[in-house]
């Protein structure tokens, strides 16, 4: 009993001197089945002894994989990460199809912008809306399951889209999902809660810390003169004459550009505020200046 208490101690002085990171970090869960998401980011948090973790996109309980949180501050900045998602699953069919009438009907409907209703159990208003689906890949059938990839816009219900196919092939339901990637964030980076639960007891919890500066890297960077600084953590706009200089950050090589830059474009009326090497803010550009979004104490 007193080994285990003073293990426990010890970690969470290893976790105090962490404080600072980790209420400046996202962290990527690999969500088991079975807990809500809401479940698995206070999972997360009474592990890390923090107060605040937010996650970036409910998955459904029997839903595993990438689950995004917010730590800390960094909760606040999760609706500025690009929220496109990457999901394989199976499909189980009512009625034997042919993989080629499969791919046929999904060339055909659903594909770029659907119509959507949102199903009877979520807990947003279930009207028609539209989303985008980038790509539909089937990778796979055994009998009547089917192997599938999907890359869609964030608020699409993949089990919906399973279900409307299916009423297009004699019926069908989804059987197993997977979220593999939410915007940059793959699956290769998320951790397990046994592998996070291993990290604390052994002091490599950094190693799993994404620091806000990183993942918002794609954000064009906006520094202001030192005399302004105190005007804007009380909230005021940034007006021109604030701005010391804005720049576009860059990385070491081109591929990694050529996403920052795609990333940047669908991001373009926002920015990120920078003061001694941190992102103290986020605004959204007017016509003559920038408004906060998001101001970090």
């Amino acid at each position: 009993m007193k080994i285990k208490m003073e293990s426990k101690a010890k970690e969470a002085e290893y976790l105090g001197s962490l404080k600072e990171k980790l209420n400046r970090s996202f962290f990527i869960l690999d969500k088991p089945s079975g807990p809500t998401s809401h479940k698995a980011a206070m999972l997360v948090r009474n592990l890390l002894k923090i107060d605040k973790v937010g996650h970036g996109g409910t998955l459904d309980p029997k839903v595993t994989g990438v689950l995004v949180l917010g730590l800390g501050n960094a909760a606040r900045l999760l609706r500025f990460l690009h929220s496109d998602k990457k999901y394989r699953g199976v499909m189980h069919l009512h009625a034997d199809v042919s993989i080629e009438n499969i791919k046929k009907i999904i060339d055909e409907k659903y594909l770029g912008k659907i119509k959507q209703i949102p199903p009877k159990h979520s807990q947003v208003k279930r009207v028609e809306r539209e989303r985008e689906i980038y790509f539909f890949n089937i990778l796979s059938k055994k009998d009547k399951d089917v192997e599938f990839e999907v890359h869609c816009e964030k608020g699409t219900y993949i089990r919906k889209l399973i279900y409307d196919l299916g009423s297009d092939l004699y019926g069908a339901h989804m059987s197993k999902l997977r979220r593999i990637s939410h915007g940059n964030f793959s699956e290769d980076l998320a951790i397990t809660l046994e592998k996070l639960k291993e990290a604390i007891e052994n002091k490599k919890v950094e190693g799993y810390l994404i620091p806000i500066e990183k993942a918002l890297l794609f954000l064009t960077k906006i520094e202001i003169k030192k005399e302004f600084i105190k005007k804007i953590l009380n909230g005021s706009p940034i007006f021109r004459n604030y701005i010391n200089k804005v720049e576009i950050s860059k990385c070491e090589n081109k591929e990694c550009n050529e996403i920052l830059e795609s990333r940047r474009l669908k991001s373009e009326i926002y920015f990120a505020l920078w003061h001694n090497k941190q992102i103290i803010g986020v605004y959204r550009k007017e016509k003559d200046k920038f408004m906060a979004e998001a101001v970090l104490h």
